[in-house]
């Protein structure tokens, strides 16, 4: 197939895609009584969508997936947190990531719909989870922006929380400022770790944001040399059940 008819392909595709991407975008950006997209707190397991949602596995506290599992019933395959919740890690808009990094890899260019595929919140991607209780109802959901990420998201990754703060405009937000803890330090001049919490609509919010060198992290190479990508930039956000106690 030649350069042309891949590229044509490829368009293709991304037409056939696009309107769904677009329905995501709204859907993100929507309060939807603030939850994300068609997951709610007091949902049931059988209520949970299907449709878009992929690569089910049991999760690791905001972390990279672990072991697979077959779908939202099959959440007891998972240990429980200390809570005794068990969290789902879960995926969407994987075709449409699919096709962007198929045309980064073959363009050597980054297209419009990269921004909105994937697993993003806000355009950033991120790591969702479900927190179901053994009574089979959704208690918790966490989003977590991903370390994974290429490095012009992850630089920015801890300004998420101005998107969440945005969506929770009538919340009473009370944050604070955590101190660095041995061996971290500012980048440059600059460094963040703040803990937030507020009501609203029946559901706790959390939001901790972090920018700053870990222990060990100096931005410098063995030779000396810049060191691209050594920093902590993150935004860890969730939403609770109030009866679920959260530190």
């Amino acid at each position: 197939m030649t350069f042309t008819r891949i590229r044509h392909s490829i368009l293709f595709i991304v037409a056939m895609l696009a309107a769904g991407a677009m329905g995501t975008v709204s859907a993100q950006d929507a309060p939807a009584d603030g939850d994300i997209r068609m997951l709610r707190i007091g949902q049931s397991v059988s209520e949970l969508p299907t449709d878009g949602y992929y690569e089910f596995a049991c999760g690791s506290n905001g972390g990279p997936p672990l072991r697979p599992i077959r779908g939202w019933s099959a959440f007891r395959d998972c240990q429980p947190e200390a809570s005794g919740l068990y969290e789902v890690y879960v995926e969407y808009d994987s075709e449409a990531l699919a096709i962007t990094e198929l045309y980064r890899q073959t363009f050597g260019e980054a297209m419009w719909l990269e921004k909105y595929a994937g697993t993003k919140v806000a355009g950033h991607p991120v790591i969702l989870s479900v927190l179901l209780g053994s009574d089979e109802i959704v208690h918790g959901l966490r989003v977590v922006t991903d370390s994974r990420a290429p490095l012009d998201r992850r630089v920015i990754a801890h300004t998420l929380r101005f998107r969440v703060k945005g969506r929770y405009s009538r919340a009473r937000w009370e944050c604070i400022d955590l101190p660095l803890a041995g061996g971290e330090k500012p980048v440059g001049q600059k460094y963040m770790k703040e803990r937030c919490k507020a009501e609203y609509q029946g559901r706790r919010i959390v939001l901790e944001s972090h920018f700053y060198r870990k222990a060990g992290q100096t931005g410098l190479d063995d030779q000396g040399q810049f060191k691209e990508g050594d920093f902590e930039s993150s935004t860890r956000w969730e939403i609770w059940n109030p009866s679920v106690s959260v530190n």
